[in-house]
This record gives structure tokens, C-alpha cells and sequence, in this order.
């Protein structure tokens, strides 16, 4: 079905968007392709769709919202229920990432402001401003007053991150936030891209990588055969546990979860089905690693385009090593290469 639908896009050159209602992944290659081929893909679904097709998309609209549009006009207040709602984080992460790259397009601190919305549906195909409790994009710029600010431009409105302003450099009248803003260091933001994502480092990142570091401690539990099984997750925490206190360390369950959801997205397990247990793919320490920084690198919207210096931060923690940088690199590199390739 597939292959026939990619046909007939080659046959159709007068085809400008392509629309899919999906709740899986099996429609992200296409997605991919027609947008290498410049059609505008949206996707449909709902709030289980898969992340990969719904990252997948230029845009991603939830079911539920266009049918209740479909009835009346949608509002902050009817259209996403309070589970699915986001925090104003989230927002300042997507809104500050814009209008960082915006900005230094124009070598300046400053971005016109009918251009960050849609850089921002680029970096997250889900972005809709009802997630966030407002109306507009408008609206939700002036709850994020404590991270950008806005001024008069010569031809449009403009906006700036509050802590890339200079003292002297604020539009008249306007107060300056604090240096330190929570959650606005570029490592945070990085956290929050990866949060939004469903991949939760430990705050203690040292979990991950400590001496011995977990991928080893993982392989030797398995054993290294790539034949060998574990009954299950629980059982797997059970025999990390020892390896990890004698480290100087904890592993709490919480710290288990985020850790196993990084090893799960890394594709390092195979479920053998029902009672079977499972099997460890990648039964190679360095390969493991190398996996498993490939996979936090992927799951950021441009990874080419942070500092190196704050991406080895974000995953290894404030005393990453120089090895430790240096696999940040070579995992870009791969990370690019297999972009390029889809």
C-alpha cells in the first residue's frame, strides 16, 4: 500500500499535501518521503498515535479536537482534556529554540514574530497553543513573558529571549527577568525537547554512566550471549541493583523507568512474547553506548545545532570527559548521516 501510494505521488506532481489518518508507525517512511518530495504531510490521530509518525509530519492534529471543532468552535477551555495539557516549560523550551535560530539568522538578538510560529511547527509537528491553556500564539507569548520580550520593529513585531539581551539593550520601560530563569539553561531546554519525547535522563546522570557504567552492567547481566534471556524488567533491576551500590549509587525504581525507556527506545531489548522473557540486542558494551547517545541525540529537533559543550552536559552530566564528548561526535555524525539517508 505503501509503495503504490509513493507511485502514485511520482504520477501526481500536481499533488500539494497529503493528509493521513493513522494511530501507528507504519506511515513515517511515507511521511518522510513526501515531504523530501515537498509535499506538505498532516497527520490525524489521536493521543496514543505513535510518537514517530506524529514527529513525522510538518503538522500533527489530534481527532478528537477537529471533530469537536466540527461541532463548535474549538477553545483552550474544549478542546484538550487536563491530562493532556502541557506545562508553560514545554512552550518556553519550543518559543526560545525559534527564536534563538531565528535571531541568529539576522546576526541579532532579535526575531520578527510571524516567523516563530511556524519554525516552531517545524520543531514539533504537535504544537497546538490550546495544549498550553490559551487561544493564540499571541496569548501564549505573553504567559511566557518571564522568558522572551517583545518590542516595535521596523517591519513587524519582534521578539527576543530575555537572557540573550545585554543590560542596556531592553526596549524602554521594560523590566529585565533574572540571569538564571528556572528551567531556561540551555541544558534544561535540551532535558525538556527529550521529556516532550517521552526519554527521561535520571537527574543524577552519573547513574548512566558510572564506573562500571550501566550498558556494561546490563551486558553482564544478560551474559554475552546475544541467546541469553531475562524473565522480565523487575528481574533485570534485581541483578543491576548490586552492581550500581557498590558504584556509590542508587537505583530507585522511578530512576529504572526513565533509564529503561532510553534502553527500550535504543531498540537494546527483544520481547520473546508472553512468559518467554527477553533478549538483549546489543550484547556489546561500546556499541550500547554508542546506541544509546544516538538515540537521545535523535529525539532532539536539531541536534547539529547545539553547542557540543552543553549536549555532553545534558547526557553525561557537568564532568563529562573528553571521551565522553568525543562519542557525543561520533553519534551526531551517524545520527546526521542516517537523516540524510530517510
Amino acid at each position: 500500500m505503501l509503495l503504490l501510494q509513493q507511485q502514485q505521488q511520482q504520477q501526481q506532481a500536481h499533488i500539494t499535501h497529503v493528509i493521513v489518518v493513522a494511530s501507528d508507525s507504519d506511515y513515517v517512511s511515507l511521511a518522510q518521503r513526501c515531504r523530501k518530495r515537498g509535499r506538505v504531510f498532516i497527520g490525524i490521530g489521536t493521543a496514543i498515535t505513535a510518537k514517530s509518525f506524529q514527529f513525522a509530519c510538518d503538522e500533527f492534529r489530534d481527532y478528537r479536537g477537529l471533530a469537536v471543532a466540527s461541532i463548535a468552535p474549538m477553545t483552550a477551555a474544549t478542546a484538550v482534556p487536563a491530562e493532556e495539557m502541557c506545562s508553560v516549560e514545554d512552550a518556553a523550551d519550543l518559543v526560545v529554540t525559534a527564536v534563538r535560530r531565528l535571531a541568529a539568522g539576522r546576526g541579532e538578538p532579535w526575531a520578527l514574530k510571524a516567523a516563530i510560529r511556524p519554525l516552531v511547527k517545524r520543531l514539533d509537528p504537535t504544537f497546538d497553543e490550546r495544549r498550553f491553556g490559551v487561544d493564540s500564539f499571541t496569548e501564549l507569548l505573553k504567559t511566557l513573558d518571564a522568558y522572551v520580550i517583545e518590542q516595535v520593529g521596523e517591519y513587524d513585531h519582534e521578539i527576543a529571549v530575555r537572557e540573550d539581551l545585554a543590560e542596556g539593550s531592553l526596549p524602554a520601560g521594560a523590566a529585565r527577568a533574572l540571569d538564571s530563569l528556572p528551567g531556561s539553561s540551555p541544558v534544561a531546554l535540551i532535558e525538556r525537547q527529550l521529556r516532550r519525547k517521552g526519554l527521561r535522563l535520571p537527574v543524577e546522570r552519573q547513574l548512566l554512566w558510572m564506573v562500571p557504567e550501566l550498558p556494561e552492567l546490563v551486558v553482564q547481566a544478560f551474559g554475552s550471549s546475544e541467546a541469553a534471556v531475562e524473565p522480565g524488567f523487575e528481574g533485570l533491576r534485581m541483578k543491576l541493583e548490586p552492581g550500581v551500590t557498590a558504584a556509590g549509587s542508587a537505583l530507585s525504581e522511578v530512576d529504572f523507568n526513565k533509564l529503561k525507556g532510553i534502553f527500550w527506545r535504543a531498540g537494546a531489548f527483544r520481547l520473546l512474547g508472553q512468559g518467554k522473557g527477553m533478549s538483549l540486542v546489543i550484547p556489546d558494551t561500546d556499541r550500547l553506548r554508542h546506541r544509546l547517545v544516538m538515540v537521545l541525540l535523535a529525539h532532539l529537533a536539531d541536534p547539529a545545532s547545539e553547542d557540543r559543550d552543553v549536549l555532553a552536559e545534558a547526557i553525561f552530566g557537568p564532568d563529562a570527559s573528553s571521551d565522553q564528548e568525543r562519542l557525543i561526535d561520533e553519534a551526531l555524525q551517524e545520527v546526521l548521516r542516517e537523516r540524510d539517508e530517510t
